[in-house]
């Protein structure tokens, strides 16, 4: 009875003993390894499409940038207070034919934007199309005026159809302007609708399902917003392959007072690239 008690209490010692090195030793070992060791990140490749929409959109957008007559909504001159005279509508629609021309020609096609993953990507080409967008509203309001209102509401479909395909393949600041430039053309187009026929209407009708089914959904624009941080973050880094210690160069380069402990967003990216 006392041998059994003695080899149970030895078994028992034995445990406890190797439950301490296990903690003392191999622990800290694979944890310094698990810190330590190296992990690649792998971010799938952008997609590369053929008679891309979106190059298109900013041909017309570089166009209405050389119009002779800016649109009423551009115009610095314009009381905005006191109604805007018809032949200010008239000059500028003229002007803007070709542009518009181009950019309803890209309406068919498919469309990625931005079409690179680019860290100094040009936002200036955002604030082009956004002019765009202006133009093709006022254009809208032209043919209102004078009486064109079908003519109208398809300036009007045709703006928003641009707006929702520019959110396609890019990140939060893409779908951002997507929904700025929708705003814009969608603006008083109810104002057509009381004067369309019923040809017309289902005409409208069928553009807007149409545009709806452009809509990608926001978990794509999440994924790709994620995809370009982390192609940006690459080349900061050296390479794809990259140390948990490589953090502490975000430390050094940030403002004082953000560290990982802030809770900035830039070390939570920093973390997620590193734990990836």
């Amino acid at each position: 009875m006392e041998r059994m008690l003695i080899g149970r209490r030895a078994a028992k010692h034995c445990c406890c003993l190797f439950a301490l090195m296990f903690v003392v030793f191999i622990c800290p070992v694979r944890t310094f390894g698990f810190i330590n060791s190296q992990n690649t990140v792998t971010v799938p490749p952008y997609p590369h499409i053929k008679d891309n929409a979106y190059p298109i959109f900013l041909q017309a957008a570089r166009m209405t940038e050389k119009m002779k007559h800016l649109n009423p909504s551009s115009d610095p001159n314009i009381n905005e207070t006191l109604p805007i005279p018809l032949r200010n509508y008239a000059l500028a629609y003229k002007d803007s034919l070709p542009a518009l021309k181009v950019m309803k020609s890209a309406l068919n096609k498919p469309c990625l934007c931005p079409n690179e993953r680019a860290y100094n990507l040009d936002f200036e080409q955002f604030a082009s199309l956004r002019n765009l967008a202006r133009v093709t509203m006022d254009d809208a309001v032209y043919q209102y005026r004078i009486g064109h209102y079908f003519q109208s509401a398809q300036l009007h479909l045709d703006g928003m159809e641009m707006g929702v395909m520019i959110a396609h393949g890019g990140g939060l600041i893409p779908n951002l302007v997507s929904m700025v430039i929708e705003a814009i053309c969608r603006k008083d187009l109810e104002k057509d609708i009381p004067h369309l026929t019923t040809s017309q209407l289902e005409y409208a009708e069928k553009r807007f399902q149409a545009i709806e089914r452009k809509r990608i959904p926001f978990s794509d624009i999440v994924k790709e917003e994620g995809n370009s941080v982390v192609t940006n973050f690459i080349p900061m880094l050296g390479g794809t392959t990259y140390k948990q210690d490589d953090l502490e160069q975000f430390e050094q380069l940030a403002p004082k007072g953000m560290d990982h402990k802030s809770g900035s967003s830039l070390f939570h990216v920093g973390n997620i690239i590193c734990n990836a």
